[in-house]
């Protein structure tokens, strides 16, 4: 079981919408020991030169899911280097800036590609920050699937939108993604506190219920029975193998025959991250708790799957 993993927070979105701002912000928060990997979409690497710092690393000339994985991997394998050599300052946690056309899902798939780097960093959340005053939120392919991967929205500019559409654009982000915590940014203060708060690899769940936005379906699975870990592992590879490019991600924690802790499951496409352990269960409530993320796929057929492994198991 992987330890002491360093937490990685993923902050997308779309242009405009603040992420150089947050980022900023987050490493001049005062003690915050953090770590940046800036993905600009332009060769010059702005981002970078307006952010300063030795623990930044650039990664310019297209976003990451139009880069080769490798890159991604070689930048934070970098840093890791970088700090334990003492060529730069100590940190607790890497924070990735995607660009605004970016697709979230490369980050979470180098990771499980890269078994190496798994056993290093672990992403801890995913936040996508979102323009109020836009129109298009959820018209847009790759906002809406920035929002089913976002564990945490700010919500940029409400104060330019105006109460009634910021209101709206809340509403429909609760809708798009009702796991999410969402948060209205007004004049630039974002909750530093609560982003930076270690999350403990916990997934948030509100509904046993599949909730959908056009062809992105997110489905939210409560178990109070234990699961055979094999069983399930294979319907998760025969899910990835036969789909692997519509399943977006897998994430939460499952309640295994013979396992006393929370096993922390999580998938992209047709890869697996290596599972680890809580240290207790979240509320005390010792249950499976799942949500899986998939594109043109039926929640009852991925119901389906997952009872068929364990009626074969029983």
């Amino acid at each position: 079981m992987a330890s002491l993993l360093i937490p990685i927070l993923v902050i997308t979105g779309p242009l405009g919408a603040g992420k150089t701002t947050l980022l900023r912000r987050l490493l001049d928060t005062p003690g915050a020991r953090l770590a940046a990997v800036v993905n600009d979409f332009a060769a010059l690497g702005i981002d970078q030169m307006l952010l300063g710092g030795d623990t930044i690393a650039s990664l310019s000339n297209g976003c990451f899911c139009c880069r080769d994985q490798g890159d991604i991997a070689l930048a934070l394998n970098g840093l890791f280097a970088a700090r334990r050599a003492g060529r730069i300052g100590d940190f607790d946690r890497v924070v990735i800036e995607t660009s605004g056309l970016a697709d979230p899902g490369a980050i979470l798939l180098a990771l499980a590609a890269d078994r190496d780097l798994g056993r290093l960093f672990s992403v801890d959340r995913v936040l996508v920050c979102v323009d109020a005053t836009r129109r298009d939120l959820l018209t847009d392919d790759v906002i809406a699937r920035q929002l089913a991967l976002a564990d945490v929205v700010a919500i940029t500019k409400p104060d330019l939108a105006g109460a009634e559409h910021a209101a709206m654009v809340e509403s429909m982000v609760a809708v798009a993604n009702p796991s999410a915590a969402i948060h209205l940014v007004r004049s630039g203060e974002f909750p530093l506190g609560e982003i930076l708060a270690v999350q403990g690899r916990r997934a948030r769940f509100v509904a046993d219920a599949p909730v959908s936005h056009g062809a992105i379906l997110r489905c939210d699975i409560v178990c109070d029975e234990d699961w055979a870990w094999e069983p399930f592992s294979l319907a998760m590879q025969l899910l990835g193998e036969l789909r692997g490019p519509d399943v977006l991600r897998v994430k939460g924690i499952l309640r295994i025959i013979g396992r006393e802790r929370p096993v922390v499951y999580h998938r992209v496409q047709h890869l697996a991250h290596p599972t680890s352990e809580l240290a207790a269960w979240p509320d005390g409530v010792r249950q499976t708790r799942l949500v899986i993320i998939a594109r043109a796929l039926d929640d009852g057929a991925i119901r389906a799957l997952i009872d068929a492994a364990q009626a074969v198991a029983g």
